[in-house]
């Protein structure tokens, strides 16, 4: 029961940050023009979401 709640806890709070992660990429790459058009800051976090899932 308490490792339930405790990975629960966990998975919301990797949730947060990969959300806050992708904001912080996306700004980036909004600021940034010189940027490599190739790049796609949601990439490792897709692949994280399918690796948790």
């Amino acid at each position: 029961m308490l490792v339930s709640v405790a990975f629960n806890v966990f998975q919301h709070q990797l949730m947060d940050s990969l959300y806050l992660l992708h904001f912080v990429a996306f700004s980036v790459s909004s600021c940034c023009i010189t940027a490599p058009p190739r790049y796609v800051p949601a990439f490792p976090e897709i692949m994280a979401l399918i690796w948790i899932l």
